[in-house]
């Protein structure tokens, strides 16, 4: 996915410019400041020089974005779980799409919050056993081990007027999530869990009810 958006050389027709900021959840990975310096010290380097200054600072700016990009999670469509309560689906392709999306941001919450939003994923592929623990949370499996599965999730589908199967708007993908989330808080993993807020009436956030989580 990084290649498709940013390519792998200079010679690639991509979606952002060589000079352009790359933002990714809030972080801005840039060239900027870099570019101000040397433009201000251009007339004590050759233009050469210059030349290979800027694309070094391209270089550490892709660099530092693509460990940013690849620390976050990606869920999409599964196949092959346990069916979902009495159903016989299990794959949620082609209407789960919701679903995955509210379980993807909710995930990175939480890494987020256990983590810090500057940590990345290990070149060599460490990871500390809180990250593995939240992903676990998130397997699709009709247990407690794993409270935001789409099982424990479409557990309370009545409650949106949703049957298993049917395309859940981000509304309805919300109160679900929250609904397991207030399960999760009762379990011994309450300590690595945020409070959480969600809005409603028309998604506006209120400033009182968020400060007083």
């Amino acid at each position: 996915m990084w290649e498709a958006v940013f390519g792998q050389d200079d010679s690639d027709m991509k979606v952002f410019k060589h000079t352009e900021p790359i933002w990714i959840l809030g972080v801005e990975h840039s060239v900027e400041g870099a570019l101000r310096k040397y433009r201000q010290a251009a007339s004590k380097l050759t233009p050469k020089e210059l030349r290979e200054k800027l694309i070094q600072e391209k270089l550490r700016r892709n660099k530092e974005a693509y460990h940013d990009f690849i620390t976050k999670v990606w869920f999409s469509y599964r196949e092959g779980f346990p069916a979902i309560g009495a159903s016989s689906y299990d794959t949620d392709a082609g209407w789960g799409c919701m679903l995955r999306t509210s379980q993807m941001m909710f995930c990175q919450g939480l890494l987020v919050h256990n983590l810090g939003r500057h940590w990345r994923v290990n070149r060599k592929g460490v990871r500390p056993e809180i990250y593995a623990k939240v992903l676990r949370w998130f397997l699709d499996y009709p247990n407690d081990a794993c409270p935001y599965s789409l099982h424990n999730l479409l557990r309370h589908s009545a409650c949106v007027d949703k049957l298993i199967g049917e395309w859940f708007g981000p509304q309805a993908a919300c109160v679900v999530i929250k609904r397991c989330h207030g399960a999760h808080l009762k379990s011994k993993d309450a300590y690595l869990l945020p409070s959480l807020y969600m809005a409603s009436d028309g998604g506006t956030v209120y400033l009182d009810k968020v400060l007083v989580l």
